[in-house]
Parts: structure tokens; C-alpha cells; sequence
């Protein structure tokens, strides 16, 4: 067995990580392993709502947003849980400098004051890893009422999918809600195929071979106008396997 050392090097704000340029990046984070174990086994004991909002006051979630229900008939949305107060003058979203005391974490938020939504009038709940604020459509939290460090991520065409298919329907079964996980549509295609479509136009050689590839795309159709576009996955059709293939110019 051959040993080596290597050295490492931290701040009081964490370690060092990586460099930007010619400066050492250190990286805050949640470390606590005992308190965070603790929470993630005591979670998974719990009966109801009530037990979990307290198990919440552990606080050592740090990588989660949690979507819960209950056999009560409770459903609620934590938006994380491991929340630090910040300096909302500073943009956390890229380095800050830690030789300013005032970047420093100043204690952490309380649950309750921390993005959560506990039964919404609407009567559901969802989250894609998508912001916070569709999660129960027109009863979603508002952005402007918590720090600008709490409103990310922003949203995804999961989460478009989510909103849309929920507020359309109504009284699940649970065949009901298998159909709708696996609703094919795919709203990202809103957007990414008149882009395909245009540059199809604008290319100044359309090649056979090209018009194929569309074709395909378009479920045997020829070259349709972007609003005809077909924009679900099937397992008979390439469209939803060829998603992220940009046409090369032959």
C-alpha cells in the first residue's frame, strides 16, 4: 500500500474548491452529518403533518425541496429547509468576496420563514425542481415577498407540464394520476421547433438528406409550419430522440 498526502487548505467559510482566474474559490456549506442524519432517519417515522413540520425545525436539509402528503389528507411544500440568512446588496449566485465580513452567513432562516406552502385552495402540489412559485398555480407564493437568494431556480418546461396538466383535471384515481405522469407532451418543443423550422428556411442548401431528417422530426409529414408540429414522445417517432440535434448545413 503506497500512502500520499496532499495538502488542503480552508476559510472559516468552508473549503477551498476550485479557482476562478487567479482566486481561490472556498464553498459554505450545511455541516452538521449527526443533526443531518438524524433528520433524514426521523422522517421517515412520521404519521402526519404535524410531526413533520417539527422534524422540519432540525433544519440539516440542505439539498432538498420536499413535496408531502399525508393519510389526513395534508399536503404541503417545503422550498429546502437549510436556508442561511444573506446580504441581499450581494449576488450569491456567483463568488462573493470572503474577506468582506458582510458576505458571511448571518444564522439561518426559520422554517417558517422560508418558502412553504401547507394545503393550497387549489388543492394540489408540485415541484419539477422548478421555482417555487407555480407550485400550486394561482396560489403559489409571490417572488416579492422573500429574499432574492430564495427565489431560485427559475422554471422549467417540467414545471409548465406540471402546471397545465393539474389545473386541467380534476378528481384523481390512481390510474388517473399514473396517465397523467406519463402525459407525453412536450412544451419545450413550443419553443425550440419554430426555431428549427426557421433555420430549415433560412439554409441556403436544403439537401434531400436534410428533408429527411425533418420529415422524421415531423412524423412523416412534410416540413409543416411550426404551430402543426407534432409535440409529444412516442416510442414509434425519433422526435423526442432527436430533440437536441441542431440540423448541419450539407
Amino acid at each position: 500500500m503506497k500512502e500520499r498526502k496532499f495538502p488542503m487548505y480552508r476559510t472559516h467559510h468552508g473549503p477551498i474548491t476550485h479557482m476562478t482566474g487567479d482566486r481561490w474559490v472556498s464553498t459554505a456549506m450545511m455541516w452538521d452529518p449527526v443533526k443531518a442524519l438524524t433528520q433524514s432517519f426521523t422522517r421517515t417515522k412520521l404519521s402526519n403533518h404535524k410531526e413533520f413540520r417539527k422534524m422540519m425545525d432540525i433544519r440539516t436539509n440542505s439539498s432538498n425541496n420536499t413535496v408531502f402528503a399525508d393519510a389526513e389528507g395534508n399536503i404541503a411544500y417545503y422550498h429546502g429547509n437549510f436556508v442561511p440568512k444573506r446580504d441581499t446588496t450581494f449576488d450569491y449566485t456567483k463568488p462573493v468576496d470572503g474577506s468582506n465580513p458582510d458576505t458571511d452567513w448571518q444564522g439561518l432562516h426559520d422554517v417558517d420563514e422560508c418558502i412553504v406552502v401547507v394545503n393550497p385552495l387549489n388543492g394540489w402540489l408540485q415541484n419539477c425542481n422548478s421555482t417555487p412559485f407555480t407550485c400550486a398555480g394561482e396560489h403559489s407564493p409571490k417572488p416579492v415577498d422573500y429574499p432574492v437568494y430564495m427565489r431560485l431556480p427559475a422554471e422549467n418546461f417540467r414545471g409548465v407540464h406540471a402546471v397545465r396538466l393539474l389545473k386541467e383535471r380534476k378528481e384523481f384515481t390512481l390510474d388517473k394520476l399514473i396517465e397523467t405522469a406519463y402525459d407525453s407532451y412536450l412544451p419545450g418543443f413550443e419553443q425550440l421547433i419554430p426555431g428549427l423550422v426557421k433555420a430549415f428556411d433560412e439554409a441556403p442548401q436544403k439537401t434531400e438528406r436534410l428533408r429527411r431528417q425533418l420529415r422524421r422530426c415531423a412524423n412523416g409529414t412534410s416540413a409543416p409550419p411550426p404551430n402543426r408540429w407534432p409535440c409529444r414522445w412516442r416510442t414509434t417517432t425519433a422526435t423526442s430522440t432527436n430533440r437536441k440535434a441542431t440540423p448541419r448545413r450539407n
